[in-house]
């Protein structure tokens, strides 16, 4: 949507969203989610972070385990990194070795 004009934007969205709702529900049978994002604000942290809690069916006691994590380690904040991620800054090394 940061490629259309911002005057289109609201139309052009509309459209689309019309087709694809049209090919989903003739084709399956789950409910869709629309979200207006861009890559210069905050709207698409707030469509991953809507989405994450769709996903995550006890998504309540898990804020409550990572805030007890915060104040056990006296930290303001933690969080997650994918190993892949990890292996990848360190050079396919993991903890000092080699992976083999």
């Amino acid at each position: 949507m940061d490629l259309v004009p911002e005057h289109e934007r609201e139309a052009v969205f509309l459209d689309r969203q019309k087709v694809i709702l049209g090919q989903a529900t003739s084709r399956f049978n789950f409910s869709v989610s629309f979200f207006k994002t861009s890559i210069w604000d905050e709207t698409l942290y707030k469509a991953w972070s809507s989405i994450v809690y769709q996903l995550i069916p006890n998504v309540k006691a898990l804020e409550h385990q990572l805030e007890s994590l915060c104040e056990i380690c006296g930290a303001d904040e933690v969080g997650r990194e994918r190993r892949e991620e990890r292996e990848g800054r360190e050079g396919g090394r993991e903890g000092g070795r080699e992976n083999r």
